[in-house]
């Protein structure tokens, strides 16, 4: 039912599409993390921060390198990918730029929204399923949760 919604939206809004690409190069790397470093030059975010959140995405990179899912597009041949970055096909859980999204979202006050939205435009370009996406967010909100009491706990003492 997934792979036959998201294969009806490709095909059926091409402006949507657009949308989430640019969502999708919005919460890339290469944008995300000079934004956080400006924040944190600004005096806006703290090193802990910092630290918490590279550490967050560490992880999710080595639970993706563990997992090997295969992106939907490589499951249903009819499903584009129209993601803009070239992608490795097995690497699609957890939803990095979904982690992303959520660390913004955490920064800027607007969670659910930044989540949600990086989450969906993913699921529509047919390079995640939504449980990659789901369970990303949910992944790196509770490392986000520990990490900040681990490290504030390590940089009191």
């Amino acid at each position: 039912m997934e792979l036959y919604l998201i294969r009806v939206l490709q095909q059926k809004l091409f402006f949507l599409v657009f949308f989430c690409q640019c969502i999708s190069l919005t919460f890339s790397p290469f944008i995300v993390y000079p934004y956080i470093f400006f924040l944190y030059y600004m005096n806006v975010l703290q090193l802990l921060d910092i630290y918490v959140y590279l550490l967050s995405n560490f992880l999710i990179i080595i639970i993706k390198l563990l997992s090997k899912r295969r992106r939907p597009y490589i499951r249903d041949t009819r499903i584009q990918n129209l993601d803009i970055w070239e992608l490795n096909p097995n690497m699609s859980f957890p939803s990095f730029h979904a982690s992303v999204g959520t660390i913004i979202g955490t920064i800027n006050g607007y969670y659910f929204l930044t989540s949600f939205s990086v989450g969906l435009s993913r699921v529509i370009l047919g390079v995640h399923h939504s449980s990659d996406v789901i369970v990303s967010i949910i992944i790196t909100r509770y490392l986000l949760y520990w990490l900040y009491i681990m490290l504030s706990y390590y940089y009191q003492n």
